[in-house]
């Protein structure tokens, strides 16, 4: 696989499941011009190599039926990760946002997987 050939490049405005080869870093973006722009400042704060992103997958060119197949899929997994309500206490959302997800993300999933 050519991880530097253009097709599996990060560096436009789509949203990205990304992958940082120089400290072997993964995450998501919601553009990826910008997060490479984010991981560049911080490299070169570092002092360390310039990052090398490719995309794992680009979100905006997911077509109707991928979507739809692995929508459920997804929520499944991460109902184990899910707070089961929105946080009543400081102390509940801290304990929430220690289980691997952030907060935003794990009521997100909730509101979408709860009817």
């Amino acid at each position: 696989l050519n991880f530097g050939h253009k097709n599996n490049s990060a560096n436009n405005k789509n949203p990205h499941v990304y992958h940082e080869t120089v400290r072997t870093k993964s995450g998501s973006t919601g553009n990826g011009e910008d997060r490479i722009a984010s991981l560049a400042a911080d490299h070169a704060a570092r002092g360390i190599d310039p990052p090398e992103v490719f995309s794992v997958i680009d979100l905006a060119n997911l077509t109707d039926r991928h979507q739809e197949r692995t929508a459920s899929f997804h929520l499944e997994e991460a109902e184990r990760f899910m707070c089961h309500g929105a946080p009543r206490t400081m102390i509940e959302m801290t304990i929430d946002d220690m289980t691997g997800l952030s907060i935003g993300q794990q009521l997100l999933k909730y509101s979408i997987a709860t009817p």
